[in-house]
């Protein structure tokens, strides 16, 4: 073939051709097709998207490599599988490649206490993450821990983020695990635009690797176990509840309740990093549908009777609430005495929960009482077997509803939670930065799994159980994430308000009144989301 002609994609170079002729689509015709001005256009943009793609493939192969970095540092370090840290391979070490020395991060000046990570080549994205991370993160998940333990207080809370930052400037292995978590918050949470997107997956992977080299003993004097490592396997494990790995979360948890076990048990822990892992375990257990690892010790109990009577009811009465959970109360006695003891609980919660809206949630040992006990019920939910022991094989029609019960319940909690939260934070400092994730105990999505077939109508069900049916609904309804969800609850409750006869706002607010709900500022129910039901 002579030098004149041309491969097929490339313009001819005979005398009969010109720039503008591409070798495209030839057919037995024509050879040649000249090319027009939107058939260029198009052209280029097909180069474009392969660019992009070739771009796309490039990223996502580091990825992969990034994560075969970590998978490999997680079978060496002995997460997910039984023993202690002490059995960690020899060989599997040497094999893997070695991280820079854990020595002394940066050189730190007071104009200029944080210049780059490794080389100043990342200065660029480093500098902002880490002060992403000091100024913004660590403030927010310190933040309304007081609930979870008598001990945190704004002295110790500060004096605990300047032990991380500290232990951060001095040591690799710390800062990457500040790093990933932080900027996995900003990134797979609030949908930030990073200065690299790739930097929580980098300092992940980065963290995993010199946490391996750490734990297998390769810097003298080998392993030791403290409330740094304890925090970086905290930070790893918010990291995969960012991403919604929930399975992942549970593994580093687990590598956390091991370390504190060898640190003398959770007292030993300082106040805010106790009250930490207190909430991360519950929202891990939580995403994953797993009991928590730490036991329940901080349950504040009943609150005494006295005070219900004397306090509680008639600051409701003045406020002309009738206390929520009547009808709850009375359904409740038809499951075994565990549940019946739950929903006599969470019920007189609900209307401490009411009072505190009244008193517009002034500080109280009242008010402190509600917030650690919904941490407390939220842990006895969480904890509930998954099959009723008193009916084999799930015989029990009422174990499904129980199921269901507890979920609404954590939604409820959650949602009551969130409110406190942010009543109380109005009238104080508070983070630059919230997570809106920080009260999920559960998903609706989860109570539409476990509806059953109820909803199919397989069978009868009297007035009362329809009534329990269509109040959960209704809190599907409007606390529904995904609009698939949220589509499905009002095709479900819209007969069944029909057949309840409940057609007007009016009905809908008495009737919500006899259960737990959402609340208005008065600690009234609150019906907004769910007019599509009667109309």
């Amino acid at each position: 073939m002579s030098s004149s002609s041309s491969r097929r994609g490339r313009a001819r170079t005979s005398s009969n051709s010109t720039p503008d002729l591409l070798w495209v689509n030839r057919t037995p015709e024509s050879e040649t097709l000249s090319a027009t001005r939107q058939e260029r256009d198009e052209l280029r943009t097909i180069t474009s998207h392969a660019r992009h793609w070739r771009a796309a493939l490039r990223r996502q192969q580091r990825l992969y490599n990034a994560q075969n970095q970590a998978s490999h540092a997680q079978s060496v370090v002995g997460w997910g599988r039984t023993g202690n840290l002490s059995e960690t391979s020899s060989a599997e070490t040497s094999a893997a490649p070695s991280p820079v020395p854990l020595t002394t991060t940066v050189s730190t000046t007071p104009d200029n206490p944080f210049p780059f990570l490794e080389t100043p080549e990342d200065a660029w994205w480093s500098q902002t993450t880490f002060d992403n991370a000091v100024n913004e993160w660590l403030p927010s998940i310190f933040q309304n821990l007081q609930a979870l333990d008598d001990g945190v207080s704004p002295e110790s809370i500060t004096d605990t983020i300047t032990h991380i930052v500290q232990g951060c400037l001095a040591n690799r292995m710390h800062m990457y695990c500040l790093l990933a978590a932080s900027s996995g918050f900003f990134k797979f949470v609030l949908h930030l635009r990073l200065d690299r997107n790739d930097a929580p997956e980098y300092c992940m992977s980065k963290a995993l690797q010199h946490l391996r080299h750490y734990l297998s003993g390769q810097i003298q004097p080998g392993p030791r176990a403290d409330q740094m490592l304890v925090f970086d396997l905290l930070a790893l494990s918010t990291f995969e509840r960012y991403t919604t790995s929930f399975e992942g979360a549970r593994t580093h948890l687990n590598m956390v309740a091991n370390l504190v076990q060898m640190l003398g048990g959770i007292a030993n822990l300082d106040a805010p990093i106790r009250a930490l892992y207190r909430l991360w375990d519950l929202q891990s257990a939580g995403g994953s549908g797993d009991t928590p690892f730490i036991a329940l010790d901080w349950d504040p109990g009943l609150l005494p009777r006295e005070q219900m009577r004397d306090i509680i009811l008639p600051s409701l009465a003045r406020g002309g609430i009738v206390p929520s959970g009547v009808a709850l109360v009375q359904y409740g006695f038809r499951f075994r005495p565990d549940i019946r003891t739950l929903v006599i609980d969470v019920v007189q919660w609900f209307q401490v929960v009411q009072y505190c809206h009244v008193t517009n949630f002034s500080q109280s040992p009242i008010e402190r009482w509600s917030a650690r006990r919904a941490y407390a019920l939220a842990h006895r939910l969480l904890s509930l077997p998954s099959n009723d022991p008193e009916s084999p094989g799930g015989a029990n029609i009422y174990a499904e509803v129980s199921k269901r019960l507890s979920q609404v319940f954590l939604l409820v909690i959650a949602d009551m939670e969130s409110t406190r939260a942010a009543r109380t934070a109005s009238s104080g400092p508070t983070a630059a930065v919230s997570d809106p994730s920080r009260f999920s105990f559960t998903d609706v999505s989860r109570l539409r799994a476990h509806w059953g077939q109820d909803v199919e109508g397989t069978r009868q069900e009297d007035v009362q159980d329809e009534e329990l049916r269509f109040w959960m609904a209704c809190l599907g309804v409007q606390l529904a994430q995904r609009e698939e969800d949220h589509q499905w609850f009002v095709g479900v409750a819209r007969p069944m308000a029909q057949r309840l006869g409940i057609r007007t706002t009016d009905h809908l607010a008495q009737f919500m009144s006899r259960y737990v709900h959402r609340c208005t500022a008065t600690g009234m129910p609150k019906i907004d989301g769910l007019e599509p039901l009667i109309e």
